[in-house]
């Protein structure tokens, strides 16, 4: 997971998911968080394009809104 807080701009697609499991958690802000525990499940190609065109329009309105 990325924080958001530490870098507004920066997006990723996830490939897997999980839910309800525990949190691993960076000793920083910057350090990367990682939920651990569960069954990993798998995007499907099409779900991963839909969030890859998502995070496209995310960062187009990010940008034209100057968000930081």
């Amino acid at each position: 997971m990325k924080d958001k807080a530490v870098d507004s701009k920066a997006f990723e697609v996830p490939k897997e998911w999980m839910v309800d499991e525990k949190w691993d958690r960076g000793g920083i802000k910057q350090d990367m968080s990682c939920m651990m525990g569960g069954k990993v499940n798998k995007l499907t190609d099409d779900e991963i394009g839909i969030l890859e065109a998502s995070t496209k329009v995310a960062q187009v309105l990010d940008d034209s809104l100057d968000l930081q």
